[in-house]
């Protein structure tokens, strides 16, 4: 085994290992260790695999070698290769197998990563991995194999003359570029595609505009044999054939018996092309939403330079939809009985649904029609109510459609459409969206009365009427259907049917039992929502709001005075909107003094008021309150830990408090050693506001000695803040309200932990956190520093009409954002024409890697400018991919700069010289 950290460097002209005499190596897991700058005349640039050898690579990193024939990375003859993690990456090759050459050799890929390999001579394959020769074989159930190029075919993966079976059953193959088979390409042998298998964003072009570019995902040669039992080919790009899977030659088979072909994009035939009679078989499985420049949004198939779909089989399980062409062909009813083997089932008009008798079908010119063969259809669409599509039409100009059959909807009865038919003398296309009447439920006008803390006197009822719908199914008066019915019941009521609930009931009657004992205040209307299990309709129906059918529950009488400096805890419920010692139930409700007022909506009015308690807690607030101060008001906790241990909070809140008012609140927390005195305590992270007047928290002593701890505090309008504290004036950590502003002073002895961030650690204080006694808020915005992006120094240099000759990376970094968490590699890519905002005409540019605040981009060696450009790289970040979601233009670098001069020359040819076989001696590896 093979572990370690750091970089393995090969000396000059030589691999890292050579492995015979059926010896092993496994690179192991957690492996920090990078094998790089093998550099070989041979086979294998830094590890070749010998007749009857093992590799493994659990971890570590294989890049950055080179092999003048094939396996930049790893060269396996007649041996196994097993990965389940670490990376083989940026090698290169002359001839095949960028990452890996596997010749009559055995390759099981689980996991890890084959990027950014190449092979580069004119006639080279499999970018990622080439596998050549009768015995060759892959078994892919994950990992990933990625941005790697082949000059000639398969910038994914080879198989080449193998002459037997493989297998992909999982695992991502994406963003890899070739000339033929941009992701794949099958030549003698059998693949078999499977599982939650991913072929996409892969492409195929030719340096040569003359010439072909075929099978942007797959592509089948000859004696190639394709089996597409599941998995999704998606995304990839043709410039001239298949821009999902090519298949060409009599000898070429592609059989699709499930998994999904969606929106790719080729010349002809934007998901299937299959030329020169290639035989193309779909048993089950959906080809959608793939294009076509010129024809065959899904299917193209040609015999020479004829359309002929002779040797295209299809059945009525296989699924064509929303795919497109730039032109389409009318084969006509007429064309039926060319083609006996497709399914007809889908021929309703012309152009119709019908794979050939399909606007995204086939087109080819047809000298005979004064129209040339072009249809150019209208599209009525039939949309459900939740814009989900329920069927299509197709109509020439002066056609009419006719609407598919009633839609249902749970719950619903169709009521038609809209716009209603007759559909005639169509001129356009235009949607259609289902119309339906939903069943409904009214409840009579009551007011359900009652007192918190003390037992109603006598049933009270609520009426109910369904309208539109009917009880299906027999529920008793106690069943949980019916318990959970009333969606706002204050706690402590006893609430039933009054009676069985029975088949085809359309009203029923719910009972408030005497001897309920409410517990908390209300005056709501009563929400009521009939459970759709006992329905007819299945749905649930929200009882339409009457404002006369509502609670009555009032507050508590009766409670004690609040003594002169209490040994209790002073809480307040706002469900029964009373006070109590120190928790809420009938033996501990407490008078509200005059100098309290408890409005309607549980809100507080303090005018003068003042408690001092001995308890450890002064006040707990039991849910989101608003504090509105009158006058100078004061809560104190007097209490002293006796031992040294144990905490005091001034005011424990359970949900968001916010101040307002025109007077002031003092709150003082009591003293401790060891313990913590937090004035404010957010115990739920809800955080505090101060709206108006002034909020002051004075903390006592102890280990941790806080003003105000919670998620978030906010100071606006006319508000002001004074905290104090040995420890933290402030503690918080939270996203501050856009738009507040105010002042707060902040008094603390020992600001090192002072936290007040938004969340992404960008601080809203003038002054600093580690020496400010007495700091102001800024108004968030103010003179904040918006994120920044740099890119590194690189010149691309070229000359129009010739390819670039090397690789470039281009990387950027971000400071004070970061890309979003839900951003994917294929959104980078869609988005390159907004980044690189002055990239010159012929050079494309992929993404290499992608970390939140770093993206790595390559520009190929294959590129070839068609346009001169001498200036910096311009470049912006799209706000669409960052978390803070504004856009970030690049920080000008005149270091990193397009250097693209105009049309040069025919260089001609060079010829290296150097030994055609051979390496330097390397060390042989003994049996571990």
């Amino acid at each position: 085994m093979l572990s370690g950290t750091g970089a393995l460097t090969a000396a000059a002209g030589n691999r890292h290992f050579t492995l015979d005499n059926a010896s092993s190596l496994t690179l192991t897991e957690g492996n920090g260790l990078t094998l790089t700058g093998g550099d070989v005349t041979g086979s294998g640039g830094s590890i070749l695999v010998g007749n009857g050898c093992s590799l493994t690579v659990k971890g570590g990193a294989i890049t950055g070698n080179n092999a003048a024939s094939s396996g930049g990375g790893v060269y396996v003859n007649q041996g196994t290769f097993t990965m389940s993690g670490g990376e083989i990456s940026d090698n290169t090759a002359d001839n095949s197998g960028g990452g890996l050459t596997a010749h009559r050799s055995t390759v099981v890929i689980t996991g890890g990563l084959i990027s950014g390999n190449e092979v580069t001579e004119n006639l080279s394959n499999g970018g990622g991995i080439c596998l050549q020769e009768i015995g060759s074989t892959l078994t892919m159930s994950g990992g990933s194999i990625t941005n790697n190029t082949a000059a000639r075919q398969g910038g994914g993966v080879m198989f080449n003359n193998t002459n037997i079976s493989s297998t992909i059953s999982g695992g991502t193959i994406s963003g890899n570029q070739a000339v033929e088979g941009g992701g794949v390409c099958v030549s003698v042998a059998t693949l078999i595609l499977s599982g939650n298998t991913v072929i996409s964003g892969n492409t195929v072009v030719n340096p040569d505009p003359s010439g072909q570019s075929n099978g942007g995902g797959v592509s089948v040669q000859a004696n190639g044999v394709l089996t597409m039992d599941g998995g999704a080919i998606r995304g990839n790009t043709a410039g001239n054939n298949g821009g999902g899977v090519y298949a060409s030659g009599a000898s070429a088979t592609f059989t699709m018996n499930g998994g999904a072909i969606s929106g790719n994009h080729g010349n002809y035939g934007g998901g299937v092309s299959a030329m020169s009679s290639a035989v193309f078989t779909m048993t089950d499985g959906a080809i959608t939403d793939n294009t076509a420049t010129t024809t065959g949004g899904a299917i193209s198939a040609f015999v020479g330079s004829s359309p002929d779909f002779t040797y295209v089989t299809t059945s009525a399980n296989a699924v064509f939809s929303g795919n497109s062409a730039a032109r389409a062909y009318d084969y006509g009813i007429a064309n039926k009985g060319d083609y006996p083997n497709l399914d007809w089932q889908g021929e309703n008009s012309i152009p119709g649904t019908h794979l050939l008798n399909n606007y995204d079908a086939q087109y080819v010119p047809n000298a005979g029609d004064p129209d040339d063969g072009v249809i150019t259809p209208h599209t009525v669409t039939f949309l459900d109510h939740d814009g989900t599509e329920i069927a299509k039409r197709f109509a020439l100009d002066g056609d009419s459609v006719t609407p598919p059959g009633n839609p249902t909807r749970p719950g619903g009865t169709f009521s038609g459409w809209d716009p209603a038919p007759p559909y005639d003398n169509i001129t356009g296309g235009f949607s259609v969206t289902a119309q339906y009447t939903m069943a409904t439920a009214t409840v009579g006008t009551v007011a359900i009365g009652g007192t918190v803390w003390q037992a109603t006197a006598a049933d009270q009822l609520i009426q109910v009427t369904i309208h539109g719908d009917k009880i299906d199914t027999q529920t008793s008066i106690d069943a949980p259907a019916v318990l959970g019915m009333i969606q706002n019941a204050p706690g402590g009521l006893d609430i039933e049917a009054q009676s069985i609930l029975n088949v085809n009931d359309t009203s029923f009657t719910l009972v408030v039992k005497s001897g309920s004992v409410p517990a908390a205040v209300t005056s709501d209307p009563i929400e009521i929502v009939i459970p759709g299990e006992i329905l007819d309709g299945g749905v649930n129906i929200t009882v339409t709001e009457n404002t006369d059918a509502k609670w009555d529950i009032r507050g508590a009488d009766g409670g004690a005075a609040i003594p002169a400096n209490p040994d209790f805890t002073l809480y307040y419920d706002k469900a029964t909107r009373s006070l109590y010692k120190n928790s809420a139930s009938a033996a501990n409700l407490l008078n509200t003094p005059a100098e309290i007022t408890i409005n309607a909506d549980g809100s507080l009015i303090f005018n003068n008021f003042h408690f001092s308690t001995t308890a450890q807690n002064a006040m707990r607030l039991s849910d989101a309150v608003t504090i509105k101060q009158e006058g100078n008001n004061t809560i104190t906790s007097t209490w002293t830990s006796s031992d040294g241990y144990g905490s005091s909070y001034g005011v424990d809140f359970r949900g968001a408090l916010s101040f307002e008012g025109s007077g002031q609140l003092t709150v003082t927390a009591g003293d401790t050693t060891y313990g913590s005195s937090v004035v404010f305590y957010d115990y739920n992270g809800n955080g505090i506001s101060v709206k108006s007047g002034t909020a002051t928290a004075i903390g006592g002593t102890g280990a941790t000695s806080q003003g105000f701890a919670g998620v978030g505090i906010i100071v606006s309008g006319t508000g002001t803040l004074v905290a104090k504290g040995n420890t933290d004036a402030i503690y918080a950590d939270g996203e501050p309200d856009a738009a507040a502003k105010g002042s707060a002073d902040i008094d603390g002895t020992a600001n090192q932990n002072l936290v007040w961030s938004d969340g992404a650690g960008r601080y809203y204080i003038e002054g600093t956190t580690t020496s400010a006694k007495h700091v102001k808020l800024r108004p968030v915005g103010a003179n904040f520093d918006p994120p920044t992006a740099t890119v590194d120094d690189v010149t691309i240099s070229g000359t129009v009409g010739q390819s670039l000759g090397r690789n470039y990376k281009i990387t950027i970094r971000i400071a004070g954002d970061e890309i979003a968490s839900g951003v994917r590699a294929q959104d980078i890519m869609d988005a390159i024409s907004r980044i690189f905002t002055n990239a010159p005409a012929g050079i494309n540019i992929a993404l290499g890697s992608l970390d939140p605040t770093e993206l790595v981009f390559n520009v190929l060696r294959t590129n070839v400018p068609t346009a001169a450009l001498s200036a910096p790289i311009a470049i912006t970040i799209p706000g669409s991919l960052l978390k803070g979601g504004q856009d970030i233009t690049v920080t000008a670098n005149p270091g990193a700069k397009w250097a693209i001069t105009g049309t040069g020359t025919d260089a001609g040819s060079v010829t290296l010289m150097g030994s055609a076989t051979g390496n330097a001696p390397t060390p042989t590896l003994p049996d571990p």
